[in-house]
């Protein structure tokens, strides 16, 4: 079974590294990445299902709107995670993934609290959709160089997104020999997608 805490480990140390360098190229001193805003439907009160902020979820595998990195070259990555305190809405814990202890995590339940916490971060660098929210903030506003890198580096997987990659085809996989089943069952042919499926699940 992989050690997923060594993984990350080295994970969060390419981002680490590569974050600093693009930062010293760049003369900013704080990189800030937000996990995105949702979106909610014109004249209701439901919200589109949201999508994190890629860059976002390059570095942290937390769900959920709203919560801030803040990336500092020789410091320990600070997450800002907001958990609202919601009358309708249940807000669960988060207990302890694997992931937690290599970030220095703060909660907060008020997100105008959150905002003004973000402050005395020296020259910042911000990539994110949140940009209202921080239309006060005196902030670079995914600059493009900035983008550009982090773009480019998410097209060279860690060893640690390797294993996410192949986990998630294993799932895959065995959703499709379940349907495989049911098809011979009944008769039908079966696509040839299933038949890779089946060889992937003996890898």
């Amino acid at each position: 079974m992989a050690d997923l805490n060594a993984l990350f480990r080295e994970h969060i140390q390419i981002r680490e590294s590569s974050a600093s360098e693009v930062l010293s190229k760049t003369g900013y001193d704080c990189l800030v990445i937000s996990s995105g805003r949702p979106f909610t439907y014109f004249a209701d009160d439901n919200d589109a299902p949201f999508h994190t902020v890629p860059h976002f979820n390059h570095w942290c595998p937390l769900g959920g709107a709203h919560h801030f990195l803040i990336i500092r070259p020789g410091r320990k990555v600070s997450l800002y995670r907001y958990s609202p305190e919601d009358f309708w809405y249940e807000q669960k814990p988060l207990g302890d993934p694997f992931w937690t202890p290599f970030f220095d995590i703060k909660e907060f339940s008020n997100l105008e609290t959150l905002k003004e916490s973000l402050k005395d971060f020296g020259k910042v660098a911000y990539i994110g959709n949140e940009l209202d929210f921080l239309s006060d903030k005196d902030w670079a506003m995914n600059p493009e160089s900035i983008t550009k890198h982090l773009d480019w580096t998410r097209s060279f997987k860690s060893n640690y997104e390797i294993h996410c990659i192949l986990e998630a085809e294993k799932l895959g996989a065995s959703g499709l020999l379940v349907v495989n089943k049911l098809l011979i069952k009944v008769d039908v042919p079966v696509p040839l997608g299933i038949a890779l499926a089946e060889l992937l699940n003996s890898a």
